[in-house]
This record gives C-alpha cells, structure tokens and sequence, in this order.
C-alpha cells in the first residue's frame, strides 16, 4: 500500500503513548491506522526565518514532519491573507475580509516554502492529501517541484458563488491553483457546483465533487482514477466533517482568547 502524506496548516504532534491530539488527527484517525503515514505542516512556531527542512518525529507509523515558519511571514499567511481575507470570503461574509497584497504574498511564501520542505520526503509512489484554504497553492507549488503522484485536496468550508469569489483580487490564479490537484473534494453539492463554475469561467482544468455524509468517498475517488485513502466501514466524509468541526472549534477558541473573550 502506498503510503499516504496528509498536508495540513497544524500538524497534531504525538501525545503521550501515542495519541494524537487535534480535531483533525482525530478525524484521519481510521483513515491511518495501520498504514505508514507522514504528517507534514506547521509546527506551531515562528522563527527569525523560514527554515528550509522540516523537524522529523516518529510515532508508530506516522512520521511527522515539522516546519517553523517565520514571524513575519506567519502574521500574512495565517493571520492576514488565510483567515482575514479567505476564510469570510469562502463563508460568503465580504463584509468581513479585508485583502492585502503583502498578505497574499506571505500566503504564496509560506505555501512554497511548505512545497520546497515537503518534497524531499516524498517518494514517487506516495499519496498526497491536502487540507483546507491555507493550501490551495501547494499542489502547484509540488508539481512545479517536479512531484507527479497523486495529489488531492479537501475543503473543509465552504465555496462560494463564483461571481462572489471573483471580488477577490488574484481569485483566477488560486482557482488555477486548484487545478494542479487530480481531485478536489468539498462538503455540499451546492460548494462543489460553485467551485467548478468558478473554475470554468476562467478555463481551470480540475473537477470539484461533494462527499456528503454517508458515501464512500473511496468509491467516487477511485472512478477519477484517485484512490485517497482507505478508512474500513468509516466514510472519509465523517471523518472529514468531524474533523473539520472540531479544528474550527479549536480555531475559534484560539482566536476568542487572543482577543481577551472565552467561549462557554
């Protein structure tokens, strides 16, 4: 069995005899049992500079691969360009996004950066899962790299319609971002139709699906010739949703008590 990379903007280090920790770890819990996995993102500290390998941890057959990412960088990519200007945009609230250049120009480091530490790690028969909006450009960014394995990607928010999702400056080079990856999943069948008219008007090649609770992702992924992730009797879209929602808990308290509230 091939072995599967997930790519996620946190990596859920290893908790004491072995349990991961995060609403996503748990989520992908079935989907790695048993199977050699490497785990690759940000380690969840910033550093003068962006270093150019990740730090390796080895807990049973999940190898997670570590990246720093530089302060300033950092405040761009994830506190500017992913969560002010793409999370409210993808949930339809322009009210609330805010769009700088120097942002997305963090975003676009960060992502290659990721893509430059990830790809000494990989091997030619590897499966790579991308999580979420902090990484729309990585697949690009790999297959720029050289890399021609399979790679899919999942949104764990919502797509928006295109003519919203256009107000964004740059929104035609992230929609041919997407088309780097061989399968793009998201949650509802309405986000999946909104991302491959948005791809469409602008001649990007990939194809979105929904994987509604209840299917088996394995099935429709396996028929565009992508087979992702194998999780028994569990579907990959409960584990992906669980997931999702758990993260967004967690992400929601972070952002809560940077800003002195608490969430009961």
């Amino acid at each position: 069995m091939a072995r599967l990379v997930i790519v996620s903007n946190r990596v859920p280090p290893p908790k004491e005899r072995g349990a991961m920790a995060g609403g996503l770890a748990v989520g992908l819990k079935d989907a790695i049992h048993g199977r050699e996995t490497l785990w690759f993102g940000w380690s969840g500290k910033t550093a003068a500079s962006t270093p150019e390998a990740a730090h390796l941890t080895r807990s049973g057959r999940v190898t997670y691969a570590l990246l720093d990412v530089s302060e300033k960088d950092f405040r761009g990519y994830y506190q500017g360009f992913a969560n002010g200007t793409l999370w409210p945009l993808l949930h339809s609230r322009m009210g609330l996004a805010e769009f700088r250049r120097d942002e997305l120009a963090a975003y676009r480091r960060v992502n290659e950066a990721f893509g430059a530490a990830l790809v000494k790690l990989l091997r030619p028969d590897d499966t790579i899962w991308v999580h979420d909006y902090h990484l729309i450009p990585l697949g690009a960014a790999l297959r720029r790299l050289g890399v021609k394995g399979r790679i899919g990607f999942f949104l764990h928010i919502p797509f928006p319609p295109p003519a919203l999702f256009a107000n964004l400056p740059q929104s035609e080079t992230l929609l041919r971002d997407l088309g780097a990856y061989d399968v793009i999943g998201l949650q509802g069948e309405a986000d999946a139709r909104n991302l491959n008219e948005a791809m469409a008007q602008v001649g990007a090649a990939g194809h979105a699906e929904a994987f509604p609770i209840g299917k088996s992702a394995v099935t429709q992924m396996a028929h565009v010739g992508v087979h992702l992730t194998r999780i028994g009797e569990n579907s990959f879209e409960l584990a992906a949703f669980r997931g999702f929602a758990e993260s967004f808990w967690e992400w929601l308290t972070e952002q809560a008590e940077e800003f002195g509230y608490r969430i009961v």
